[in-house]
């Protein structure tokens, strides 16, 4: 029976260890970039649009949102073209015979489609192969009479009835026209050098063809601006005859065409009908009115302000003017200003919404974008706070909303929330805001990640232009919160600091500075700095105490209610190579401890209790020329310290003291470069020197005999102008401490055979410890790795996301950075197929690593090498072995051995299981025999 639950826990480990997975959920923090709808569009109460994205996240894509869920999904990804990526949509979108039709392409920049959807994605599919385009920008439009689709593709003229078949090309024509249709049949200009054609089309290839052929015009009057107005079955036109340039009219044929009354200041006829009457106006601001007859076509009256358009809005008729909004009914006496908003004289009419329910103006300023929405009525009209007048999009009404392409910002400073984005505007509320983000794709830039009480704090960045802020998450509820709204370009994070129930950060990097918070946005402040930060301490928990450096040095204090720093003291400083990197001050006896110039600019260890009197200094080498004075650490109430008087010679003395003078001894002569990274573990203070290209661990209770090296670990790349970083190279982790240097992964217990060599490829500086395991990350690919019992490799898969966006995301194969704890969450950052580096956390429950409390004896992993093997197996304990049994595959024992030397020649090729019982424990290992 114990043979078989032995197999069957074999072939468990192996079935987990093939199928490592970690699930995770994706936090977006930067949706600066924008998703630029543009097409927008009703179908069946969902809005759909096209929407960018970088080229490598999805570029030109169909999207629906629908406002019910809140929720937007890709109905369709085209293929991409990396130079026009943007373009694949290039034509609205329109609603035909119960689908919506549109221009794209899902093949190169030139190529047409003629494209349908339904709404759905399998619904969303090419309808017919166009023509290819002159070039990837050209004119194409779509449109509709109803009866049939009309396209035009660069020189092409198409007419469709959404099917293959029906699906036609017409007739080669000029760039571009105005298009207008009278008794089921399209008319549009073709005005050539030598003469202007009025065509016509009944959506065949033998129906269109020229209707009438004018005279050239003079060149204001082009295909573009060719005007027609719709009236009585009638379509109006200017056009010239026998020299004389006249109004037009015609019912579609050639007997009913015929001119009207000669007009020569018209350049192009834009107007509309009201009362019975065609109302327009001419190039000199004169409004004309007209019923179609010489005799009652007149001007109505003359304005001294330029006329700029004409539009209808609920059967009235308005002007805009440069200096006003006029609406006129065709007479000369109902032709009056229109007080449409309190703002008329400063704004231009864009559109209309797309039920013409609501007026869209925008303001007529030089640089200015505001968009303001009125329903004709002064009082109602409002100016909304996320308006893009420098883009003329659709404003679609749909259940109370008028969506829009809307754009934030805080002005003057280039930083955006969320860019230009689908908003939408209450028409009850008058408030607009965000519909949905759909551009999420910049670098998050996350980092500084610190717990303190119930919340995990950290930055990210959430702009375009790498702007920094930060963020709180409970880690009970889950509640993410950005506690702050800097303004500041802050850079990368030196330190983070947890003092008291307060976040400290700082920056030496852009905004010098450092960031203060207490979780609550009021209280989150960037204090500047405008010497470069080298110690930033503690105080008792209620305070900092930093040193700056330029041509003096400086401490300050900065109590944690308070904003400003109170100066304790000052001292020349000489540039000095050496003490020119990060350094840390310790607290003993209710002072701080740090390294500091003295009046005769030696280097001295001083002392604070955070007052100006009692910031003195504490020891100095006074007859000695030191280049590099820095502390440790703190151990068994003594200050460990080292001095160099010759850093590049490697002539280095360690010494503690009690924080005085006299009590200051030396305790080795070590005479290796120090780094900056120490802990304490078990009432031992260990940190980590390096020299010749090797790092090594030591350790010391602040004695003479205390005091040793516990193993040289290996090569390292480290020099005297790197070694003072505040990195994340020496951690604890459970009862072990962990030693992550140049890609190598080591574990120390503390003892010269208790410290060792776990793995390598892995990221600097990247660990993280969660339930007594140590996690870090691979350096070749997107893998999470767990040291603790069994070392494992884990992918990731992403099964929910903060986006409101229905769609599946999965990471690059691209490695993992900023990994972090919360005690119970792992949090990293992941270049996904959707963004770059984004926040990935894990949901799946991490397990415990039980670590027993072993009254001071060893306790390290055991290691068996090589595995594989094809001979002798060693095996390597911190504790006395009694024995070792081998199994085979089947759960049979092989042979029992009470030799750390186990002999493997004689087996034959397969996997083992090496069972090691020792005084301490009882471990065993997958061994596989070559």
């Amino acid at each position: 029976m114990k043979k078989i639950y032995l197999l069957l826990v074999l072939i468990l480990s192996i079935t987990t260890s093939a199928q490592n997975i970690l699930n995770t959920k994706l936090v977006a923090h930067n949706y600066s970039g924008s998703g630029s709808p543009s097409y927008i569009a009703e179908y069946e109460g969902k809005i759909i649009f096209s929407g960018n994205r970088p080229y490598e996240f999805g570029g030109n894509e169909l999207w629906s949102y629908d406002e019910a869920s809140g929720k937007a999904k890709v109905l369709k990804n085209f293929a991409q073209s990396f130079n026009n990526y943007y373009s694949r949509i290039k034509s609205p979108i329109i609603n035909f015979k119960g689908k919506l039709y549109f221009v794209g392409t899902n093949l190169n920049d030139n190529n047409n489609q003629l494209w349908v959807t339904d709404g759905t994605e399998e619904g969303t599919k090419v309808v017919k192969q166009l023509y290819n385009s002159s070039a990837a920008y050209v004119y194409i439009d779509i449109f509709t009479n109803g009866e049939k689709l009309f396209v035009v593709t660069d020189y092409q003229l198409w007419s469709s009835d959404g099917t293959f078949a029906g699906t036609i090309a017409l007739t080669g024509k000029n760039y571009k026209s105005q298009y207008y249709f009278l008794n089921n049949k399209l008319y549009y200009s073709e005005n050539n050098y030598n003469q202007h054609v009025i065509m016509e089309s009944d959506g065949t290839v033998g129906g269109t063809k020229p209707f009438k052929v004018f005279e050239a015009t003079d060149s204001s009057l082009t295909s573009l601006n060719f005007g027609m107005i719709k009236f009585q079955n009638q379509l109006f036109f200017l056009a010239r005859n026998n020299g004389i340039k006249a109004l037009w009219s015609t019912d579609g044929t050639e007997a009913g065409t015929k001119s009207i009354i000669p007009i020569n200041d018209v350049s192009s006829l834009n107007g509309d009908v009201v009362n019975d009457k065609i109302v327009f106006y001419d190039s000199k601001n004169n409004l004309w009115s007209s019923d179609g007859t010489q005799a009652n076509t007149k001007i109505v009256k003359s304005f001294t302000e330029t006329i700029s358009k004409i539009f209808k809005f609920k059967d009235e008729i308005y002007l805009d003017t440069n200096l006003n909004i006029w609406k006129t009914d065709g007479s000369t006496e109902n032709t009056v200003q229109a007080n449409l908003t309190t703002k008329d004289s400063d704004l231009d009419f864009a559109t209309l919404s797309s039920k013409k329910n609501y007026l869209i103006f925008k303001s007529s300023e030089q640089y200015n974008s505001g968009i303001w929405i009125s329903d004709e009525n002064a009082s109602n009209a409002k100016k909304i706070n996320f308006g893009n007048g420098y883009w003329d999009g659709n404003y679609i009404e749909l259940d109370g909303n008028i969506f829009f392409y809307g754009l934030d910002g805080q002005a003057g400073t280039g930083i955006s929330e969320h860019g230009g984005e689908l908003y939408k505007y209450n028409v009850l509320t008058k408030e607009d805001k965000l519909a949905i983000d759909t551009n999420f794709s910049y670098n998050s830039y996350l980092s500084s990640y610190l717990k303190i009480g119930n919340s995990l704090f950290y930055i990210a960045s959430t702009s375009s232009i790498g702007q920094k802020q930060l963020f709180k998450k409970s880690i009970n509820s889950g509640e993410l919160t950005q506690v702050s709204n800097f303004t500041a370009n802050i850079g990368t994070v030196d330190k983070t600091l947890k003092v008291g129930d307060f976040y400290y950060a700082y920056s030496n990097y852009n905004s010098n500075g450092f960031i203060k918070s207490d979780g609550i946005k009021d209280n989150t402040k960037f204090i500047p700095v405008t010497e470069e930060i080298i110690s930033f301490n503690n105080f008792k928990d209620q305070a900092v105490v930093y040193v700056t450096k330029s041509d003096k040095l400086k401490v300050y204090l900065l109590e944690n209610n308070s904003s400003i720093p109170v100066l304790l003291k000052e001292m020349p400083f000489y540039s000095n190579d050496y003490y020119s990197k990060l350094n840390n001050g310790y607290m003993l006896d209710d002072f701080l401890y740090f390294s500091f110039m003295d009046e005769n600019s030696r280097w001295s260890i001083w002392k604070t209790d955070g007052t100006v009197t009692n910031t003195k200094k504490a020891i100095d080498f006074s007859n000695e020329s030191v280049q590099m004075l820095k502390i440790v650490g703190v151990i068994n109430s003594k200050i460990v310290f080292y001095k160099s008087t010759n850093v590049q010679s490697g002539y280095v003395d360690l010494y503690s003291s009690d924080g005085t003078q006299a009590g200051t001894s030396l305790l080795k002569n070590i005479n290796t470069s120090f780094t900056n990274h120490s802990l304490v573990n078990d009432g031992i203070l260990y940190f980590l020197t390096f020299k010749s290209g090797t790092i090594s661990l030591y350790k010391t209770d602040g004695t003479i005999n205390g005091t040793a090296l516990v193993k040289a670990l290996g090569s390292t790349n480290l020099s005297e102008s790197s070694s003072y970083s505040d990195s994340n190279v020496l951690t604890k982790c459970g009862n072990d401490m962990f030693i992550l240097h140049n890609n190598r992964l080591y574990r120390s217990n503390g003892t010269t055979i208790g410290t060792t060599y776990l793995s390598a490829n892995l990221t600097e500086n990247e660990m993280a410890c969660s339930k007594n395991y140590l996690y870090t990350l691979n350096t070749s690919d997107p893998r999470i790795v767990r040291f603790g019992g069994i070392n494992t490799s884990f992918n990731v898969n992403i099964v929910d996301s903060n986006t409101n966006i229905e769609e599946d995301y999965s990471v690059l194969a691209v490695p993992f950075k900023n990994i972090a704890s919360d005690g119970n969450t792992l949090y990293f950052s992941a270049y996904t197929n959707k963004a770059e580096y984004i926040q990935l956390h894990t949901i799946d429950q991490l397990p415990d690593l039980q670590v027993e409390n072993l009254e001071g004896k060893d306790k390290i992993a055991m290691s068996v090498y090589p595995n594989p093997t094809s001979s002798y197996v060693k095996i390597q304990s911190p504790s006395r072995i009694n024995k070792v049994e081998v199994y085979n595959f089947s759960g049979v024992k092989i042979f029992e051995s009470k030799s750390d030397n186990l002999d493997f020649i004689r087996l034959n090729s397969g996997i083992y299981l090496v069972k090691v019982y020792t005084d301490d424990f009882i471990e065993t290992k997958k061994v596989i025999k070559k």
